[in-house]
């Protein structure tokens, strides 16, 4: 069962190397990750406006220029301590 080959493979490669560094590895979330970012952009609204193509993409350049800064905001500093 090539199903269950790749599966157990799988398991194998997170007890190996452990389930943060084989996340990591093997870019786990990413996609979700990309679907948030996509919803969050969606909410800053649903269309374009303008039928102008030039207006549009400053129109989209500004939402994800909101959406970058909104992200930055939101991510916690890191300092080392020792």
């Amino acid at each position: 069962n090539e199903i269950g080959k790749a599966r157990n493979h799988a398991v194998q490669g997170c007890w190996d190397k452990g389930q943060k560094q084989w996340k990591r590895d093997i870019g786990y979330h990413r996609r979700s990750r990309i679907e948030a970012k996509m919803f969050a952009l969606k909410r800053l609204g649903q269309g374009v406006s303008s039928r102008c193509f030039n207006r549009q993409v400053v129109d989209l350049q500004i939402r994800v220029d909101i959406l970058n800064k909104f992200t930055q905001l939101g991510t916690a500093k890191t300092v080392a301590v020792a």
